[in-house]
Order: C-alpha cells, then structure tokens, then sequence
C-alpha cells in the first residue's frame, strides 16, 4: 500500500509540504510521530512483538496522532480502537506491521487512501523506510542552511508567535537545543543521509526555494512523481508555522518572503560564519552561494566554549525522545 514520507532537516519546509498535500482528496497528513528511533529502533529489525504490546503501541500512535506529539494521553484509552486496528495481524507481528496499519486505519477514517508521515528526524532512516516499504514515496526537502538555522533559533518563540498548544516547558527544550555548532552538523548529517539515496527513484529532493518561488510548478512536478493528480487546492494553504512572525491563518498560500532571511534579518554574525564554514561544501553543491568572510578566532573561542554546556543542556532536556539517546547523538552530530 502506497505511502508517503516528508523528511528532512528540522525547519526545512516539511511541515509546509506536508500541508500542501494533505489537501490532496486522496492525502491525509499526519501529525509527526515519531515512530523511527522513539517508537521502533533497527536494532528491532528481526524482533516480533506479542498481541497485547501490539495493541498498546497501536494506541500510543493514535494519541500521538490525535492529541499531538506535547499533549499525549494514557494510551490505554484508544487500546479498544487498537484491538480492532491490528486484528487482522498474527499472534507475533512486527513494530512496522502495527505502524502500518495505524497508519492506514486513520487515513481511511478521513475518507482518504495515502498516508504521509511528515516526521522531519525520519531522514537518518531513509534505508529503513524504503526496505520496510516498498510501495512507499519519499520527499526530502533541503532548504539554505543559514535560513535552518535563523528558524531553529527562533523556534522557542513559536508559543508567542501562534502555537499555543505547545507546552512551556518545550520552548525551554528549543532554546536549549539550539548552538550554531549542533544546528549546522545536524544540517549537514541530514544532507549526507540523503546521499545515498539521490538516485533512488522512489525519492525526490525538493529545494525549499524552488517550491517558494514557483510554488505551482515544483508540487506539478511532486504530483508526477507521486503519480496522483495535480489540484489547485494545493496551493491554498494557511501561512502559519514561521519562526519569525506571528501566524497569518486569514493569509492564504505560499508565503515568497519567507526564503533568504538570512540575508534581510538581523542575525548573529558569527553564528552565520559558523554555519558557513561547517555546510560549505554541501551549500555549494545544492546552490546556494557560499559565504566569503572569514571567521574571526575569538568567534570561534566563544563558539568552542558555549558548545559543550550548551549540549548537555540540551542531552539532559531530551532524554526520554529517543530509545537510544547516544545513537541518536551519533547519527545526528557525530557521524
């Protein structure tokens, strides 16, 4: 059964791609769930699960879906749901199978055939996605890494700017998440998870310029890949999401002002310089035009200084999001 997955680096577009076909007649967009390293791991790629651990991850994926990822309730409240979700399963079935049939359950509940998951940490699981899935599409979305991190440094100010729902708390967790260093080796880890899989004819690379300057032509160009049809409905979707302004839901469609920030707002020059020096080889080679200034010693002094409290920081606030916490470090900043 076809499915869709909307990756990449966090802040690159996906939410917005995924807003854009989830007005499809035959797309319904999911919440990020976080099924890949939070929920299932590869090191369950033979494990078999029994029927009541089935069940129980069935329900904690439909609060995830339906409360939010910040808002999840006891998953025993959907374990009745979840028994009628995976009835159709063997005794011993699989983390994927369950996911799987989460999946299309609720999408057929929304009177719809395609799900897309648009979890943008699912990038460092493209092998995974595309084994497990055969039918499956994948659209990587990479956006100029100085716009990333402009947006990850503001993304604690979400809250104020619209998004109520977000706890206190989680703003805290951005603030401590973001450093120049972190944000711009987790950019360029993404980019080279990608690598492998640029040939792949099930995935597709869409640069967040193209799709903000020529909105119609680059999602004609998504639609052909995922082999539905256009429908102008597309394109008409609320201007919500920003790091930098408040939500505009009475704004409809694709916001052109919203790619190349970097270059207009005020922005921490070292912080720019960093991220440069870090994703310049990548930059390049996706089209963005290089930085030509040097960074200054005492900029890197601070930089080398503020990096490891601020990680730790940042490890102590996100333990719990991941199964496995050091494997997750790795792939993300350290590989």
């Amino acid at each position: 059964m076809a499915k869709i997955f909307i990756v990449g680096s966090s802040r690159s577009g996906t939410t917005m791609m995924s807003r854009i076909l989830g007005t499809h007649t035959s797309i319904f967009s999911f919440n990020e769930l976080h099924f890949f390293e939070q929920v299932w791991d590869p090191t369950d790629q033979d494990s078999l699960i029994n029927r009541n651990d089935a069940e129980f991850i069935a329900a904690r994926l439909l609060t995830i879906q339906r409360d939010g990822y910040y808002h999840q309730k006891n998953p025993k409240i959907y374990l009745s749901e979840a028994k009628d979700i995976i009835s159709s399963l063997d005794q011993l079935t699989s983390y994927p199978e369950v996911y799987s049939h989460v999946l299309h359950y609720e999408t057929h509940n929304f009177g719809k055939s395609i799900p897309c998951d648009q979890t943008p940490r699912n990038v460092f699981f493209l092998k995974e996605i595309l084994d497990l899935f055969p039918q499956a599409f994948v659209i990587v979305m990479v956006r100029d890494s100085r716009d990333v991190l402009l947006s990850q440094k503001k993304k604690w100010q979400r809250r104020s700017l619209g998004a109520q729902s977000i706890p206190r708390w989680q703003s805290l967790r951005f603030w401590a998440n973001y450093h120049p260093m972190t944000m711009s080796l987790m950019w360029k880890n993404a980019i080279k998870a990608v690598k492998p899989f640029q040939i792949h004819p099930r995935v597709l690379e869409v640069r967040f310029e193209d799709l903000i300057n020529d909105p119609e032509k680059k999602v004609l160009e998504i639609c052909d890949f995922l082999k539905i049809d256009f429908q102008t409905e597309m394109l008409d979707i609320p201007r919500v999401g920003s790091s930098h302004q408040a939500d505009q839901i009475h704004l409809r469609g694709v916001d052109p002002s919203i790619a190349g920030r970097w270059q207009r707002e005020h922005a921490d020059k070292s912080d720019l310089l960093v991220c440069e020096r870090i994703t310049s080889d990548y930059l390049v080679q996706y089209g963005y035009s290089p930085g030509n200034e040097k960074l200054n010693i005492f900029y890197w002094l601070r930089v080398f200084i503020s990096w490891p409290i601020k990680s730790a920081i940042a490890f102590l606030l996100n333990l719990g999001r991941t199964r496995n916490p050091w494997l997750s470090v790795r792939r993300r900043i350290l590989k």
